[in-house]
């Protein structure tokens, strides 16, 4: 692990041209999905509305 920190550190130019080119891979692959295979997503909503009677002030 310590000789990939090393290498990393050493060739950072390298490091993102590879990180580009697989972000650039992944966003062409995500495009080319056909509709079907991505699914369809629904956050479960819910809201609660509630009153609360405090005291009356005296005028």
């Amino acid at each position: 692990m310590q000789l990939l920190a090393a290498f990393s550190l050493r060739n950072r130019s390298l490091i993102a041209l590879v990180t580009v080119v697989a972000a650039f891979f992944g966003v062409l692959a995500t495009t080319g999905l056909r509709q079907e295979l991505i699914p369809s997503i629904e956050f479960p909503q819910l809201a609660v509305v509630s009153t609360y009677r405090g005291r009356r002030r005296r005028s």
